[in-house]
């Protein structure tokens, strides 16, 4: 699954920007994963999943890694992704990583965790599965080998 990081330096989101990599230390903000047209599908608020052309993904925003996360089954990671589409951004979910608690919703999503959410769809398997990793989590997991089973 190819992942996407990126952030944002210029206008009013650079300030959630900052404040995401600042609380992570992390270089990225947000992620999204390209599907096998080429175009980008992510979760933002106001608009929720959406898919949208890369170019348009990138417009306003800054390139910081372009990875694989190995999933044994991409086809079907695509496929949960796509099944998402129209489902709304999670604001409550942001409080889940100041408070360390689940309160995030199961159809609504933050970037990290819908994608994560998609890897697990695809068969990846991951050690810890809770509903707080952020941007710099799966920027970590996609950075290394892995096994999936």
């Amino acid at each position: 699954m190819r992942l996407l990081f990126v952030r944002t330096d210029r206008g009013l989101v650079s300030l959630g920007s900052r404040l995401i990599r600042a609380y992570e230390g992390g270089l990225a903000s947000h992620c999204g994963a390209v599907l096998d047209d080429g175009s980008v599908i992510d979760t933002t608020w106001p608009h929720g999943v959406r898919v949208q052309p890369r170019d348009e993904f990138l417009a306003s925003r800054e390139l910081v890694a372009e990875l694989d996360l190995p999933v044994p089954d991409e086809a079907a990671a695509q496929a949960w992704m796509r099944s998402r589409l129209g489902h709304g951004y999670d604001l409550r979910d942001i409080l889940s990583f100041l408070l360390w608690r689940d309160i995030g919703s199961r159809s609504r999503y933050v970037c990290s965790g819908f994608l994560l959410r998609a890897a697990l769809a695809g068969g990846l398997h991951v050690r810890e599965r809770h509903d707080r990793w952020g941007v710099r989590h799966m920027l970590i997991l996609a950075d290394r080998d892995i096994p999936t089973s």
